[in-house]
């Protein structure tokens, strides 16, 4: 009974590893398990592995669109999938159907590019979504919690000055921001809130404001029209304003026109009335009737 049971968990894992790797080429794929936790798998894998290597795992997402990358270069019109390798990882060359999934994965796939003991960027794409890895190592990590994936990524998107240069801390906090949108989970949203209002880096609090509207929670609406006032940048204060502008047009738009007609920054009015007038929505046709009459 005991090698029954061993030889089920053995085949029930590598069952777990072929659905979370299926799609992924050009990879030396080894399998690790994470029951002791997401941070001390990671750390251990960073420790053992000085050369290059990615590390990844696979957690339930709320997000319905898919996560990949997409390419017109191709000979046969447009590729999907991402090569892991390429600096930003949004090169298109993988699948050169064009097909693309007619529903969500329903899981996102967390994968790190380790090298020299530290993590040097993190990526998120759809559990559907082709991957190139580069012929590199790839540790997949089974058995993750989705609140244990959050609280990883949570400390890459802290405003922590590593070893690396600042455009590539930034970069690695943008990409950390963008992976905790996708998870269901409550705390990536407070995540999300607090590099929106603490990071050091004007782009970042812009880029963490936009994906806080894509994130449909309740507490963005009042997270970004914060920024709006409260931002010392207005370059942020304006990428707030956009960020108004994709939320639902039952919140966005009223929040608009309260700005256009009142706030005290002109930049931020104009900012308002530009993108009312991009929402096409009658209540902004009658907004600016309602402007032009005074």
């Amino acid at each position: 009974m005991r090698t029954t049971a061993l030889v089920a968990a053995a085949l029930s894992l590598a069952t777990q590893v072929l659905a979370g790797t299926q799609g992924i080429k050009n990879a030396r794929i080894e399998s690790r398990s994470a029951a002791s936790g997401v941070a001390a798998a990671v750390k251990a894998e960073i420790a053992s592995r000085p050369g290059p290597a990615w590390i990844g795992w696979s957690v339930p997402t709320q997000s319905e669109d898919s996560s990949c990358c997409w390419s017109s270069d191709g000979p046969d019109g447009r590729c999907r999938g991402c090569q892991l390798e390429e600096r930003e990882g949004f090169s298109g060359t993988t699948q050169k159907d064009g097909a693309e999934p007619l529903e969500s994965s329903g899981r996102v796939r967390i994968l790190l590019r380790v090298e020299g003991a530290r993590v040097g960027r993190v990526r998120a794409y759809s559990e559907d979504c082709p991957l190139d890895a580069g012929g590199l190592p790839l540790v997949w990590l089974e058995d993750v919690r989705s609140a244990e994936s959050v609280a990883w990524l949570a400390t890459q998107s802290q405003a922590l000055k590593r070893v690396l240069r600042e455009d590539e801390d930034r970069r690695l906090r943008e990409h950390a921001i963008f992976a905790l949108t996708q998870s269901h989970e409550p705390g990536a949203v407070d995540t999300i809130i607090e590099a929106a209002r603490r990071d050091p880096d004007a782009h970042v609090r812009g880029q963490a404001l936009f994906w806080l509207a894509q994130t449909a929670s309740r507490r963005a609406k009042d997270a970004i029209r914060t920024a709006v006032d409260d931002d010392p940048e207005i370059e942020v204060k304006k990428k707030a304003v956009f960020a108004l502008s994709q939320l639902p047009k039952d919140e966005g738009v009223p929040l608009l026109m309260s700005l256009a007609r009142t706030h005290k920054s002109y930049e931020v009015r104009k900012q308002a009335m530009f993108w009312l007038g991009q929402s096409g929505d009658p209540r902004a046709l009658a907004f600016f009737v309602d402007v032009l009459k005074q």
